[in-house]
């Protein structure tokens, strides 16, 4: 249980975190390369809260880009990315470890 806890809040720490920056990013590109010659089209003076809308807009489209690309991904590619550091045996030297038995997942044959 614990371990489920502690996996949900560093994801959704991670993914605040990330959106934060492509938010950041996307406002600074959206400052410096949205010309103010676009009032004509919007019917008002360009200003900052637009750029604020569209670097938003932005930057949740691409996180919710990545979120469906990420569900795209094999259970097993996840468990692969998520359990291959294993400190134990990086620190021993050794690739194996012949006191600890094999990690069996729920539906393995």
């Amino acid at each position: 249980m614990l371990f489920n806890v502690v996996t949900a809040a560093t994801v959704t720490l991670g993914v605040l975190a990330l959106y934060l920056a492509v938010l950041v990013s996307t406002l600074v590109g959206a400052l410096l390369l949205v010309p103010n010659g676009l009032a004509a089209t919007l019917g008002h003076p360009v200003g900052v809260a637009d750029r604020v809308q569209l670097a938003w807009l932005a930057a949740s489209l691409a996180t919710v880009g990545g979120a469906l690309g990420a569900g795209l991904e094999t259970d097993e590619a996840v468990r692969e990315a998520a359990y291959r550091y294993q400190p134990d045996s990086e620190l021993s030297g050794s690739r194996s470890r012949p006191d600890r038995k094999p990690t069996t997942w729920p539906g393995d044959a």
